[in-house]
């Protein structure tokens, strides 16, 4: 099967222990200060970690435990190993690296994908959950990943050094057959400019209903919907769900996206589903 660009998180076993060991540095520095010159070893490191595990999370790896092997994530859930044993730990010491942001109380993270694009950031649960076709096991205290997106977009804006308008702007989650990572996530990037230009006009014309469009960039047609800016607290999944017939049936094979439409007063999003396999990357681009 075809693996995205956008979902390529080959994490090594190696890059685990080097990314481990640097948080766990930070860590010690932020909680206890430097050691004295002879403490100053693998020892000490692995020492603090071990009561840190304590206190954070008993399934924490320390860094003798994964160079002896009892840590060793698969490539699919890199992404989550990440999450629950380096952004989370960090959090709880007032850091977040690797991720860009830990938001404990509303349960999410987000951390630059590992694509080349610099305009491409993934926000995740802090919790496990395998994908789109498992939203059943989510809840009234999960997290609102789109509306969480969606207020965290200045860091398109950061990353580009300059400001990137409303329109320009995308979230999208692959299927459960175009994504490589056991983890739920939505990325953040800029909106495709040809999709955008044909989607746009659509959903304006569309309005509130859904309609079948069918861009040039994904033959095989998306269904598109206008939503208003207050439309992104509602649970955008459950919305599918009940309103296009046989969505539960599909949603394997399908991608959603949701994109800013609009301007000024006129702003609002349109919401997209993929009537056949398309990976995410086919609403992003490397450049707003």
């Amino acid at each position: 099967m075809r693996k995205t660009s956008t979902d390529s998180f080959s994490l090594t076993r190696k890059s685990v222990v080097i990314a481990g060991s640097i948080a766990g540095l930070v860590a010690i520095v932020l909680m206890f200060g430097l050691p004295d010159k002879e403490l100053r070893s693998k020892d000490y490191v692995n020492l603090i970690c071990h009561k840190i595990k304590q206190i954070v999370d008993p399934h924490l790896p320390c860094p003798d435990e994964i160079a002896n092997g009892e840590e060793r994530p698969s490539d699919r859930q890199a992404l989550w190993s990440v999450i629950r044993t380096l952004c989370l730990p960090a959090s709880y010491v007032g850091a977040s690296f690797p991720c860009v942001k830990v938001d404990r109380a509303e349960r999410y993270a987000i951390l630059r994908a590992p694509s080349r694009s610099s305009l491409d950031f993934i926000i995740a649960p802090t919790f496990y959950i395998e994908g789109i076709e498992s939203l059943s096991r989510l809840h009234e205290t999960s997290p609102n990943l789109w509306k969480a997106g969606w207020m965290s977009r200045d860091l398109l804006s950061d990353a580009a050094h300059h400001d990137i308008a409303w329109d320009d702007i995308v979230l999208a989650v692959n299927s459960k057959l175009t994504r490589n990572q056991d983890q739920l996530h939505l990325h953040l990037g800029c909106f495709e400019r040809k999709l955008k230009d044909v989607i746009s006009t659509e959903a304006l014309i569309g309005g509130s209903y859904w309609r079948i469009v069918k861009p040039k960039t994904i033959k095989a047609g998306l269904l598109v919907k206008f939503l208003t800016q207050e439309q992104i607290d509602e649970d955008l999944f459950a919305m599918i769900n009940k309103e296009i017939p046989g969505r539960e049936n599909s949603i394997e094979s399908q991608t959603i996206a949701l994109a800013g439409v609009g301007s000024g007063t006129n702003r609002g999003f349109v919401l997209m589903v993929t009537l056949a396999m398309a990976p995410a990357e086919k609403f992003l681009s490397s450049t707003c």
